[in-house]
């Protein structure tokens, strides 16, 4: 079996910058996705994106710790968005 040293990956090798991230997130929440329930993803080393389009609202938090705090900060931070939609 020959070696084959490329492999198709995602996310591998992409930079850009935080307000780039942001554009994306936007860009996403305002298009025609209908009436979808909140979405989002988890990057490496603890970056955050939720986006709702039912709120037009798109977050993005850039952590870059090893080890990430994504189990206690990414809750919070969700809890906390919506929480400032009610008052």
């Amino acid at each position: 079996m020959e070696r084959n040293d490329c492999y198709e990956s995602g996310g591998a090798g992409l930079s850009g910058t935080v307000e780039d991230y942001g554009r994306f997130a936007r860009m996403l929440c305002s298009g025609s996705i209908g009436a979808m329930e909140e979405f989002g993803w988890s990057g490496a080393l603890g970056t955050y994106l939720m986006m709702d389009p039912t709120y037009q609202l798109s977050v993005v938090f850039a952590e870059q710790s090893e080890p990430s705090h994504e189990p206690e900060l990414h809750p919070r931070i969700r809890n906390l968005v919506y929480r400032s939609l009610e008052d």
